[in-house]
């Protein structure tokens, strides 16, 4: 079903597929993670010294979904998936 749009799917597709449904996930990053990405970049708009503010005044959406960033990406979609109570697309 690659390709299809949300409009083209059947009542049933979309129902099946949790269409239609929003939410958010929460994926808390450890601040040394970030910190050593942000030293291999070379750019001026987001500077290492900013990073502690910027961990300081985070939270998480309400009603999050919480995933564990350590796991492989196929994991996060599995965890998300689950979370939402829906079916994967084949």
């Amino acid at each position: 079903m690659i390709g299809r749009s949300h409009e083209s799917l059947t009542k049933e597709e979309q129902d099946r597929r949790g269409a239609g449904r929003q939410a958010s996930h929460w994926a808390p990053i450890p601040s040394a993670t970030i910190a050593a990405r942000l030293a291999s970049r070379h750019h001026r708009y987001m500077p290492a010294t900013l990073l502690d503010s910027q961990f300081a005044t985070l939270e998480p959406p309400k009603d999050a979904i919480d995933i564990d960033v350590a796991n492989s990406v196929d994991e996060q979609v599995r965890e998300i998936v689950e979370a939402l109570g829906v079916a994967p697309s084949r």
